[in-house]
Formats: structure tokens, C-alpha cells, sequence
């Protein structure tokens, strides 16, 4: 298995932030983002969109 395979990290990200894990949700986002920066790629529209509702969610549920 490709660890660091971004639609894989996405998977990974949408289990993690289903089950709750808010940290491993942050860090998977962390390391998909960091990736593709070393990379000097563009994250898919998926990944930005997954990592937009998981970390916008985790903020909504803080501020409520």
C-alpha cells in the first residue's frame, strides 16, 4: 500500500474525522498539505474539499 497516496489519505481523513479522532484528523490533513507543498503539486479538488469540511467542522462544533 502508497501511504502517502493522496486519494487514500482522503479515506483516511474521512474515517478518522467520522470516528472522531480529531487529532488524527488534523494530522492527516497536516501531512496531505505538507506533502503536496515539498511536492510543488495542487492537491485535487477532492482532497481541498474533504480537508475544508472536516477542519471547518471541527471548528463549528468548538465554537458552538
Amino acid at each position: 500500500v502508497a501511504p502517502e497516496d493522496e486519494l487514500l489519505l482522503c479515506a483516511r481523513i474521512r474515517t478518522e474525522h467520522r470516528a472522531g479522532n480529531r487529532a488524527d484528523v488534523e494530522r492527516l490533513v497536516s501531512q496531505v498539505t505538507r506533502q503536496a507543498r515539498i511536492l510543488g503539486v495542487d492537491l485535487l479538488p477532492e482532497t481541498v474539499e474533504v480537508c475544508q469540511q472536516v477542519i471547518e467542522g471541527r471548528l463549528r462544533a468548538r465554537e458552538a
